[in-house]
């Protein structure tokens, strides 16, 4: 089964790396890619006399766990992905040839009604930001040990 657990950054080292408070206690291995969260705006439903529905929770940006100790992950937003195709997919490759597939693309949107999230989604990246990542925990241990502290919560007004 899989499970979405949140930690923070506890330590920023240079441009690409942090420093995560999760572990291989945790469930926590070097495949895992965590998202750096952040609450944008409120999102406010115009037609219901402004009435507000909530924030959505964004990501800042994704990292990938490198090297995973007990207690804490060190984590890089610099990682290669290859997906390897062999056989009768392989018509133009040579086995075994690491193959980049894109996936996804821009929306067909009108222009004129694009908002873009205000500042605070493009805040810095800071010490104690909310990370999240899934793990699959074993069958024996789907218990749940969520910490109010592990939660986001909007900034004040």
């Amino acid at each position: 089964m899989n499970k979405k657990i949140r930690g923070k950054i506890i330590r920023i080292v240079d441009a690409t790396t942090v420093v995560i408070n999760l572990g291989e206690l945790q469930g926590i291995t070097t495949d895992n890619i965590f998202s750096i969260l952040s609450i944008a705006e409120n999102i406010i439903d115009p037609f219901k006399n402004n009435e507000e529905l909530g924030n959505i929770v964004i990501t800042k940006a994704k990292v990938k766990a490198v090297q995973v100790s007990d207690k804490f992950t060190i984590a890089s937003s610099k990682w290669n992905e290859y997906e390897f195709f062999g056989g009768a997919f392989n018509i133009l490759k040579t086995a075994n040839e690491p193959q980049v597939i894109s996936k996804g693309g821009d929306l067909n949107i009108d222009e004129s009604q694009v908002e873009p999230w205000k500042a605070l989604s493009e805040s810095p990246i800071s010490l104690g930001d909310i990370v999240e990542t899934t793990i699959t925990e074993p069958e024996s241990e789907r218990k749940t040990n969520r910490k109010a502290s592990d939660t986001l919560t909007p900034p004040p007004h």
